[in-house]
């Protein structure tokens, strides 16, 4: 098949910091297109380090965000914009089936779903609500009540709770899924090349709008205003 600079294998891994140099353009477990932030909540970040890491993307490089990358940095607003979430609460825990929805069976990066969306067991996130919105973003999965016990939330129920998405920064393209606090999940195919393909739209490898799009009715979205 085509070659790529894209893994593909999957591997669970811990970012113990963000190590990100402008020179090399790389970081911990970058490489030289795409910056990738999985399983770890860090705040603390040197300036220099953070204006770095923006710029990197804004050139036109990628970076791509598997699920706690929304619960980092939560204080760092240009972060919070440029990945898109900021992780508030899991009302579904790593124990709890749900079902999630495609919401755009014919984006590329949404492939492996072949039009259908998938049960799982997995944490599901609900974000802060000045982030994550469908108005700035290209939403691709979300959670379905159809299949899920929406009970779970107790508090401030959504018309939406978004799980993956794509946009852009500057030049840059960016890729998030908040999928992974489960083990399983990683030996999942078909969320495997999900990743997979977002972490090629990111490289720029892979053509796919990152316009946003209506997800939800006029009614559904006044509510997240």
């Amino acid at each position: 098949g085509k070659s790529t600079f894209a893994l593909a294998t999957a591997v669970r891994l811990k970012v113990p910091t963000l190590y990100f140099c402008a020179d090399t353009a790389a970081w911990t477990m970058g490489v030289r297109l795409v910056s990738m932030l999985t399983n770890e909540t860090q705040e603390a970040v040197e300036e220099r380090l953070k204006a770095n890491l923006l710029a990197f993307v804004d050139s036109g490089k990628g970076i791509v965000g598997i699920h706690s990358a929304t619960d980092t940095y939560k204080g760092w607003k240009e972060y919070n914009e440029m990945m898109g979430g900021a992780f508030v609460k899991h009302p579904w825990g790593s124990g709890d089936t749900v079902r999630v929805k495609n919401l755009d069976p014919k984006h590329p990066v949404n492939a492996s779903f072949k039009g259908e969306g998938i049960t799982l067991k997995d944490e599901i996130y609900k974000f802060r609500n000045d982030t994550a919105s469908p108005a700035d973003r290209r939403m691709l999965l979300a959670l379905d009540a159809n299949g899920t016990d929406m009970a779970k939330d107790t508090d401030d129920l959504r018309s939406l709770y978004p799980i993956a998405w794509v946009d852009t920064w500057g030049k840059g393209r960016v890729f998030y899924c908040s999928l992974g606090h489960n083990d399983e999940i990683y030996m999942n195919p078909v969320v495997m090349e999900h990743y997979l393909a977002g972490i090629q739209y990111a490289l720029g490898e892979l053509k796919a709008d990152a316009t946003p799009q209506a997800v939800l009715s006029p009614a559904q979205a006044s509510q997240l205003r």
